[in-house]
């Protein structure tokens, strides 16, 4: 046996390990695909190769590209739902708590704004199980709004207040449909300052 067969004999066999952070990468990716070209115009090729793998690979952490899409949701869901718990939690009364979410809700526009577009944008391709689920979410969370104002607002009917609260969230939103040119300081100035005019106590 030559010296190069015996050599190699002897190399102690590579170890292929997984990336411990492949998934949320894939994520990432994903949302930001998803934002700039829709769901229907993105394949899970288009989603490997914005990470550097095979599309195969990415069925090891998602079966579809359905259920890739509704793995952005609930991760969305969750940060959304764990961001408004803590702005109640730490505000001083319901004007501060109300306040605290307005700017929870622009943050979440103007730094997450790939997310934010696959959330406001892309629902009617989820599983109308999912879609019945984030309807849900989202009544909840006008209804929290809803309660915060009519306790700023004395006599103000529930149905005004949810249709103020649907208006101020509307105007939050508007910014992703615009280009996003804007310096992040001022876009979460004029956006709050929006909402807030019109829920102004």
């Amino acid at each position: 046996m030559d010296t190069t067969a015996a050599a190699r004999q002897k190399q102690p066999a590579r170890v292929r390990t997984r990336d411990p952070h492949r998934r949320e990468t894939i994520l990432r990716a994903a949302e930001r695909l998803l934002s700039r070209n829709g769901f229907s115009s993105v394949s899970m090729a288009d989603i490997g190769a914005e990470v550097g793998i095979a599309a195969s690979a990415i069925y090891w952490h998602f079966p579809s590209k359905q259920a890739l899409l509704v793995s952005v949701f609930d991760e969305c869901l969750e940060r959304l739902g764990r961001a408004q718990d803590e702005a109640v939690e730490q505000s001083s009364d319901s004007e501060d708590a109300l306040r605290r979410l307005v700017d929870q809700h622009v943050d979440f526009v103007v730094v997450e704004r790939d997310l934010a577009r696959v959330y406001y944008q892309e629902s009617v391709h989820l599983p109308e199980e999912d879609q019945r689920r984030l309807r849900r979410k989202q009544a909840a969370m006008v209804a929290a709004w809803t309660d915060l104002l009519c306790s700023c607002r004395e006599g103000l009917e529930r149905e005004y207040a949810r249709a103020m609260v649907g208006a101020a969230i509307g105007a939050v939103q508007s910014a992703l449909r615009s280009r996003d040119g804007m310096g992040r300081d001022l876009q979460r100035q004029l956006l709050a300052e929006a909402a807030w005019r019109v829920l102004r106590p």
